[in-house]
């Protein structure tokens, strides 16, 4: 095998699959490449502080994903509580479709060259891009090779900053638009900041004012960077919420520009509730059911008891740590997590 050959195992999501979707590809590269994409990739994350905007904190040193999450929760608070004003708001939550398998190498490098590296070193990213070759791995026999005309491996360490590099080229789309006062975004709080996007990775929330022709301006913003980038955003998983002074009227108009149904709750972002009301309890329900499943495993496993406190502390505990790094979880429900732990 090359260099830069690649294998990819498919592993069944469910326990008789039926079709290709039901596989999760994960891709294997090779040792030596590893190698060489880290030390690429400790030199690319030493300058992505200054070349990605502040409007990403994925894998950007001195940012968090925790920015991302309470940003986004204040906004979707005020929001909530916004009954007034002569204009509304409009929030957009993008899911992309295979965003990393999408994004065309020709895009990649233009945006490398723009963003100010230099041209020896996007070579360098190029040919670690271009040159790989896939071997599909299945029921002990292989098949490729397979060569590809675009994307990005999500199992090579260069992907998550190529990435985020590519996702700079919308963020420039939004920042000209806005600039121009095409698009306004929100400011929850005199003398607070006007945020018009937040991405994390593939993750994005965009706000603008709920009328059609910002509407419009947004669709076509998407369909230039998909055009350019190779994105494609999935409607069927997209979502659009308002601030309760929009009519009805005017939400319709929006959601039939965007080709989207309208919804008072988002879901979870980045793996925690985007809305949080009153019944926080019932919001977190998730986080005991997800313990629980982990801790159901466990003992399905027949662990010894070392093993299990191992896995109590590194597994079972840092999912609500990762909530309450954000909320304040409710007694209740820290209780019950603190007695199904110790049950175990």
């Amino acid at each position: 095998m090359g260099l830069n050959d690649t294998s990819i195992v498919l592993i069944p999501k469910k326990p008789k699959p039926e079709m290709l979707s039901d596989m999760r590809p994960i891709a294997l590269c090779n040792v030596l490449y590893k190698i060489v994409a880290k030390m690429l990739a400790n030199r690319m994350k030493l300058v992505m502080g200054s070349v990605v905007s502040e409007f990403q904190s994925a894998f950007v040193p001195s940012r968090a994903i925790t920015d991302n999450i309470l940003i986004s929760s204040e906004i979707m608070h005020f929001l909530k509580r916004k009954r007034q004003g002569k204009f509304g708001v409009a929030t957009l939550k993008i899911d992309m479709s295979k965003a990393y398998d999408r994004i065309e190498w020709e895009f990649l490098e233009a945006m490398m060259l723009r963003l100010g590296f230099n041209a020896k070193w996007v070579k360098l990213i190029m040919l670690c891009v271009s040159t790989v070759r896939y071997h599909v791995s299945h029921d002990e026999k292989e098949i490729g090779p397979i060569i590809p005309g675009r994307g990005l491996r999500q199992g090579d360490l260069l992907s998550t900053y190529l990435f985020i590099l590519c996702a700079e080229g919308l963020n420039a789309l939004i920042r000209k638009h806005e600039l121009a006062r095409l698009i306004h975004g929100v400011k929850v709080a005199q003398g607070a900041l006007v945020v018009s996007h937040l991405f994390f990775a593939d993750d994005c929330f965009m706000f603008f004012k709920a009328n059609q022709s910002e509407a419009r301006l947004i669709k076509h913003i998407l369909a230039t960077y998909g055009q350019w980038s190779g994105q494609l955003v999935n409607f069927n998983k997209s979502s659009i919420s308002f601030s309760l002074n929009v009519n009805e009227d005017v939400k319709g108009l929006i959601c039939d520009t965007l080709e989207l149904n309208a919804t008072t709750n988002h879901g979870t972002y980045l793996r925690l509730p985007s809305l949080v009301g009153r019944n926080k309890k019932e919001v977190f329900r998730s986080i005991y059911d997800r313990v629980w499943q982990k801790l159901r495993s466990w003992s399905i496993r027949m662990l010894s008891r070392p093993g299990k406190e191992i896995l109590l502390k590194t597994v079972a505990q840092a999912i609500p740590n990762y909530a309450m790094q954000v909320y304040l979880l409710p007694l209740d429900l820290s209780r019950e997590l603190e007695t199904m732990m110790n049950s175990v």
